[in-house]
């Protein structure tokens, strides 16, 4: 398992995934990205990699150099993480994995269309007692998606404004809710 944070939350969350994973029998290497070399992707049998990075695409300090390694072979990584994630789908650690690009392509794509688009499924999932973190640009991007999580508990958990507020609240008080934003 790879991470890269600013702060330290995706480091924490990589942590505590690392932790569940071992407790169902997977033997989990964690790495900085930055201390990992991306011509190893190849070799692992399964990848699962937690950053928090900047709104504004820049990546993590700590994982820079492995991002730009990314970009630099992105055709060739890209097909290796897919296979990479399979496993991870097959077994039931990942039941999905949608992805937002706002830069990429010529349509933007942006979190807060993709939630919207699986408001009722991310519903049901927070009714389950699923954690939210929100990472990234404080200005606008966190802003944005916070209001869309909010919007999607009105709609789907058929409450009021202030309802919302509070349910988004009580999730932070009981640590389901996390924000690495600056």
């Amino acid at each position: 398992m790879l991470w890269a944070s600013q702060t330290g939350n995706a480091e924490g969350a990589a942590n505590s995934c690392a932790k569940k994973l071992h407790a169902v029998g997977y033997d989990v290497r964690l790495a900085c990205m930055d201390s990992y070399s991306i011509t190893d992707l190849s070799k692992e049998r399964l990848v699962l990699m937690v950053a928090s990075t900047f709104g504004a695409g820049d990546p993590p300090d700590n994982g820079e150099g492995f991002w730009q390694a990314l970009q630099d072979n992105a055709l060739n990584t890209i097909s290796t993480l897919k296979r990479n994630w399979r496993p991870c789908k097959k077994n039931g650690l990942l039941t999905r994995l949608d992805t937002a690009f706002s830069r990429d392509q010529a349509e933007k794509i942006y979190v807060q269309d993709r939630m919207l688009e699986h408001g009722a499924e991310l519903w049901a999932w927070l009714q389950e007692g699923a954690h939210f973190y929100i990472c990234g640009d404080a200005s606008r991007m966190a802003k944005e998606v916070e209001s869309m999580l909010k919007r999607i508990i009105q709609q789907h958990g058929g409450m009021w404004s202030a309802e919302a507020e509070a349910y988004v609240k009580e999730m932070a008080k009981s640590k389901r809710y996390a924000r690495d934003v600056y």
